[in-house]
């Protein structure tokens, strides 16, 4: 998964988010930009360090090759 790029829809996927923190994240970025480093995403209300070290085991932040590589659950994780 790709922070950097993908929608709402997919990130809603990743362990630990839903519809409203991946919503979130599409905010972030449409204000800021892409994220550069994981830290940059502890400014999203919510996203601790132990939420953000989640997602950094499922998804790459700039669209890199290891994007579509990462393992992504089934359903999503709570």
């Amino acid at each position: 998964m790709d922070l950097a790029r993908d929608p709402v829809p997919v990130l809603s996927l990743l362990p630990g988010l839903g519809p409203h923190r991946a919503e979130a994240i599409v905010l972030d970025r449409i204000r800021y930009g892409p994220a550069r480093t994981w830290e940059e995403l502890h400014r999203i209300h919510g996203f601790g360090p132990a939420l953000v070290e989640t997602i950094r085991r499922h998804a790459a932040l700039d669209g890199g090759p290891d994007a579509s590589d990462r393992e992504v659950p089934d359903r999503p994780v709570r």
